[in-house]
C-alpha cells in the first residue's frame, strides 16, 4: 500500500513535494526459536513470520523511492530467514529471548540502520511481526 501526493519536478535533480510519502510493505520469512521456561514454547519450533514496515518521508532518492524494498527484504532475509533465532549473535549478546516482541525490535533496528545510511533519510515509523494469524507485535520508537 503506497500513499503519496503530487511531486513537481523543478529541475532534473530538484524535487519539491507538497506532502509526505507513506509506504507500507510486507513480506514473509521462516525462522525457528525456542523460549526457555515458556510451557510448550520450550521446544524448538518454527513460524512463517509476516514482516510489515512503514516508512515516511518528504524526500525521495535518486530512483524516486523512499527506500528500495528489495534492499530491506534482502537484508532481513539474509540475516534471519531459515535460521534459529536463538543461535544468532544479536540474541546471544543481548542476553534476551527471541520472543516476538524482541524480534520486532531487532527487525526495526535492522531496517532503521538501512534508513540512516540513505541520503534522503526516510523515517521508519513502525515494524510489525506477525507470528500467527492470532498475534502480531508492533514496535515503534517515539
Amino acid at each position: 500500500m503506497v500513499y503519496f501526493k503530487v511531486v513537481f519536478k523543478l529541475k532534473d535533480d530538484l524535487k519539491v513535494t507538497l506532502g509526505e510519502f507513506t509506504v507500507v510493505k510486507h513480506f514473509w520469512i521462516s525462522c525457528a526459536h525456542f523460549l526457555k521456561n515458556v510451557d510448550r514454547c520450550e521446544n524448538l519450533h518454527g513460524h512463517n513470520y509476516k514482516i510489515t514496515f512503514c516508512l515516511k518521508g518528504k524526500k525521495l532518492d535518486q530512483n524516486d523511492m523512499l527506500l528500495d524494498f528489495r534492499e530491506v527484504k534482502r537484508t532481513v532475509k539474509e540475516t534471519f530467514d531459515h535460521k534459529c533465532l536463538n543461535d544468532l549473535s544479536i540474541f546471544k549478546k543481548g542476553n534476551f529471548l527471541p520472543t516476538t516482541e524482541m524480534f520486532a525490535k531487532v527487525i526495526f533496528d535492522t531496517i532503521n540502520n538501512l534508513c540512516k545510511m540513505k541520503e534522503n533519510a526516510p523515517l521508519l515509523k513502525w515494524v510489525e511481526v506477525e507470528e500467527t494469524d492470532e498475534v502480531y507485535v508492533r514496535y515503534e520508537e517515539f
